[in-house]
């Protein structure tokens, strides 16, 4: 079977399963592998965890920009004499 062209670039990463869970993805997904089942996991879990970050910060109120007078030059010249 020839592999298809993943839609965006991948990246080999090593990543640690607890014993028997890839066996298990395999066999529930023989089609896809467990490879693709993974990746699609991890993208859906990061999309999922973006979106409630947006969401949450859609609710929050804007902040009005603080008035700040900043002193001059001048100003801080004068506090450093004395």
């Amino acid at each position: 079977m020839v592999a298809k062209k993943a839609p965006f670039p991948l990246q080999k990463v090593t990543l640690k399963l607890y014993e028997g869970d890839f066996r298990q993805l395999a066999d529930l997904y023989p089609r896809s592998g467990a490879n693709k089942v993974i990746r699609e996991m991890v993208r859906r879990h990061i999309t999922m965890c973006l979106e409630a970050t947006q969401a949450r910060l859609a609710q929050q109120p804007i902040v009005e920009a603080l008035d700040i007078t900043l002193p001059t030059d001048e100003e801080m010249a004068k506090d450093e004499q004395g």
